[in-house]
């Protein structure tokens, strides 16, 4: 180690020495080679750096600008467009750089040590010293500068880019060419750079990150996370199933309709012939408040319901629903059968959560906690909201989607009222039941 700083304070003192001994016109000579070289160096930092930055730019943005009439966007799509130029115009011109301050650095210290005492190791010492500032003044700081800051430095480093392609125009040529041929011989193509390749999956996961980030909060990644898989849903995954519709038989009085509406705080009512099943419209409670002849029936005020199949998709139906201009939807399986409702409201409080009106009750809500701990929960509940609400690992399945689904898996029946399901550190007692279905549970943790 003593013998390795021996040699280096003797190339100092032997440069010094020179440069001492040296003459206006030496030093001048000098000046113009440490400037040359400084130069190569810079210009092998802003071709590494530009690759870089037009690697990692923001082409969405880029092509909505260039779109606008953006004339340097313009030319940095035209640049990207042809990746296999841009990438080999940069590479020609890194190359030319580093080649050429390597050349003068090694013609600079042959110059100056030149009948020196160590004259090989200086010369041996010399290349690696122009490894080292390459790599880092020429390639790893431009870089992570041009990662940073992309789109700011694109603007500028278009134009040594665009310039360079013209001057060296056969060179690059020639590569891009015979680069094209050989990933032809493998058949790989070159992908258009302003396709977007981007799944669900991903901006999933980048709306899960920006609430990591706090760029986002809960209730914004929510409804980003309902909208996103809002055209996944079917008609069956948000209609009020047939056994919870709120209905009347066709022969229903004025009055009676009134009370049905002021009962449960709804603006329509379904309306039947015989059973429920044999939906023949609805009423809406407007309609009521229009007339001053109080011995009709529903049938006077009869509206044509609108029927979707179980199976259509949430976009298509509330696009349709809009251009019905009814706001509420019959739901029918396969075979035409009722099965139950969706209104206007069910499809925007999927985009965006519940929406309360003057009708709805706070103490109402699928979860309410007792005094003796335990919980009340509705039926109706899916399985994630229980998740959610109650921290209860239940499983997903392709069984069930509520609570009340999930019970019936498991019982393999209608359960009987106080009948008990313990599972997952929980208590399930079933608190109300019919015949028909399961209509509360209380919950309690073990």
């Amino acid at each position: 180690m003593h013998k390795g700083l021996m040699k280096i304070a003797l190339l100092i003192l032997a440069l010094s020495s020179l440069l001492h001994a040296a003459n206006d016109n030496a030093i001048f000579e000098i000046n113009i080679w440490l400037t040359l070289i400084a130069l190569s160096i810079i210009g092998a930092g802003i071709f590494a750096g530009a690759e870089t930055a037009f690697t990692v730019i923001n082409r969405f943005k880029i092509k909505l600008d260039a779109d606008h009439g953006d004339k340097v966007a313009e030319r940095i799509k035209i640049l990207l467009h042809k990746p296999d130029r841009f990438i080999a115009t940069t590479l020609v011109a890194t190359n030319l750089c580093v080649v050429a301050a390597s050349s003068l650095v090694s013609s600079l210290v042959l110059k100056l040590v030149k009948g020196v005492p160590y004259e090989t190791v200086y010369l041996s010492i010399a290349p690696v010293l122009t490894t080292i500032i390459l790599m880092i003044a020429g390639e790893i700081i431009p870089k992570i500068i041009a990662i940073n800051y992309a789109d700011v430095l694109s603007k500028y480093l278009y134009i040594p880019i665009w310039t360079c392609n013209y001057l060296l125009h056969p060179a690059v040529w020639l590569t891009s060419t015979i680069s094209r041929g050989i990933l032809a011989l493998f058949k790989i193509k070159s992908k258009d750079p302003f396709t977007m390749d981007i799944s669900r999956q991903d901006i999933s996961r980048a709306i899960s990150r920006g609430e990591e980030a706090g760029l986002l909060d809960n209730h914004e990644r929510k409804m980003l996370a309902s909208v996103l898989t809002f055209s996944s849903k079917t008609a069956r995954d948000l209609m009020v199933p047939r056994l919870e519709t709120i209905a009347a038989p066709v022969n229903a009085t004025y009055k009676e309709l009134i009370s049905i509406s002021q009962q449960y705080g709804i603006s329509r009512i379904i309306i039947y012939e015989n059973e429920i099943e044999n939906t023949i419209g609805f009423v809406h409670i407007l309609d009521l408040l229009l007339v001053k002849e109080e011995g009709q029936t529903a049938r006077n005020f009869l509206r044509d319901l609108p029927y979707f199949p179980e199976t259509k998709f949430c976009d298509k139906l509330l696009k349709d629903l809009k251009a019905s201009r009814v706001g509420i939807a019959g739901i029918i399986d396969e075979f035409g059968t009722f099965q139950g409702i969706v209104t206007l409201e069910d499809l925007l409080e999927a985009l965006f959560g519940d929406i309360k009106d003057e009708f709805d009750i706070e103490e109402d809500e699928d979860v309410k906690l007792l005094k003796d701990g335990t919980y009340a929960v509705y039926p109706g509940i899916t399985i994630e909201e229980l998740r959610e609400k109650l921290q209860i690992n239940i499983p997903p399945s392709g069984n069930y989607e509520t609570l009340s689904g999930y019970l019936l898996y498991n019982f393999k029946r209608i359960p009987r009222k106080n009948e008990v399901h313990d599972k997952f550190g929980y208590e399930f007692k079933i608190t109300e039941a019919s015949s028909r279905k399961i209509e509360l549970i209380n919950i309690k943790k073990k």
